[in-house]
């Protein structure tokens, strides 16, 4: 069966992987404690610290787990002190030290304490707390060796768009620039080259935030990133490797629980679909990655919590190699209608995907020597993904829709 459209010339620069194998996932060590949601982690050295969140029965949790990445093993360490549940805190590590600050707790009360971790002493100490309201569900980077947080709920549900700085150096907070839209709450954060990132979540108004935008600490200004374009979703599992964030399913504006998977580069915020996740769809899970892999632990999905451990592996081979420009589609925004040209001898498999991992198109066997006229009437405007393969390479294209 083929699909037809008309043609609107339009180059689009593809990466090319040239490695034979694909990203892949697979079950690692379940997490040891009971199933959550909305817990926290923060990485040092080659361990990542795991713990609160929300467990079965609706009642916050307090220990922590670290997982050694070598290994890939986990092993118990100091819980937080009795009484310190929460769930929706903001964890991050400065230096060889791990910081937890803020959530909720089961009293409903929104906190504004701030613990340190010191794994050569497996032990946690209370720092000055945030000296403005509790807050739970925001986001979290470190630049500079020092700590920022963005964001998040306050009593009464209202997501707040502050800015404040922590430095470990002088236990001291410092409020900066407000977040430049209206709130955010539970989105997404990174830093690199000595600024920070922070995008997508939902604003005071329940509006979806589908935006980036950079923080630079020495002009203390937010800027909006006009590169980095997707679908708005909030709970989503983030983690980074140098200069590639990855982002981890979550739930939409539609309140569809997601198995997407992507990688964004932080130099050109060019994004690149990877393999969705094969098993349950599922948001608020604890994300990190090794040098080359990607981890999520725990989360929920509609009916269920959850307490394993999930790899993706082979993440960096992905279209990670710019040595051809390819003409490959042919317009690129458009209205689902479209061709696809490789211009490569041989046979290859064709897969479109939407933000979501659902199954847009999938043909085989197919000849793109020449233009292959491709349909899309049902699809609906947004960003979707295409990947061409054979045995031998794959090539990796965000599509634009536009209705």
């Amino acid at each position: 069966m083929k699909y037809f459209i008309s043609i609107a010339i339009l180059q689009i620069f593809l990466c090319l992987s040239n490695f034979t194998y694909a990203q892949n996932w697979s079950q690692s060590d379940n997490f040891p404690g009971t199933a959550r949601d909305d817990g926290s982690s923060f990485k040092i050295g080659n361990k990542v610290y795991c713990g609160t969140g929300l467990q079965v029965g609706w009642s916050c949790t307090n220990d922590f787990y670290a997982f050694d990445l070598p290994s890939e093993t986990w092993s118990l360490t100091a819980s937080l002190p009795s009484n310190m549940e929460r769930q929706y805190a903001y964890g991050c590590a400065v230096l060889n030290t791990g910081y937890i600050f803020g959530g909720a707790n089961d009293a409903g009360n929104y906190l504004n304490d701030l613990w340190e971790y010191y794994p050569t002493t497996n032990s946690w100490i209370q720092k000055a707390p945030l000296p403005a309201s509790g807050r739970s569900g925001g986001m979290t980077f470190v630049v500079n060796d020092k700590m920022y947080v963005v964001g998040g709920k306050t009593f009464g549900f209202n997501a707040l768009a502050e800015t404040w700085r922590y430095d470990p150096a002088v236990n001291s907070w410092t409020r900066m620039a407000d977040f430049p839209i209206n709130g955010t709450w539970r989105g997404v954060a990174f830093s690199y080259n000595n600024l920070g990132y922070v995008g997508l979540g939902k604003d005071n108004a329940g509006i979806y935030n589908t935006s980036m935008y950079s923080y630079d600490p020495l002009l203390d200004s937010w800027t909006l990133v006009p590169s980095f374009t997707t679908n708005g979703r909030t709970y989503t599992g983030a983690a980074q490797i140098g200069q590639f964030a990855y982002l981890f399913g979550g739930v939409d504006e539609t309140g569809t629980i997601l198995t997407s998977f992507e990688k964004i580069d932080l130099n050109d915020f060019s994004t690149v679909v990877m393999n969705p996740f094969s098993n349950t769809p599922r948001k608020g899970c604890m994300a990190f990655a090794s040098t080359d892999a990607f981890y999520i632990t725990t989360g929920v999905s509609t009916s269920m919590r959850f307490n394993e451990t999930w790899k993706a592996d082979y993440i960096l081979s992905l279209a990670e190699s710019k040595e051809e420009e390819i003409n490959l589609v042919h317009p690129n925004p458009n209205n689902g209608n479209f061709t696809l040209t490789l211009q490569q001898e041989g046979e290859f498999d064709v897969k479109i995907v939407d933000i979501t991992g659902k199954i847009t198109l999938e043909q085989h066997n197919l000849n793109l020597m020449k233009p292959f006229m491709i349909e899309l009437p049902n699809a609906t405007a947004g960003i979707y993904f295409l990947t061409v393969s054979n045995a031998q390479q794959t090539w990796n294209q965000k599509i634009v829709i536009e209705k």
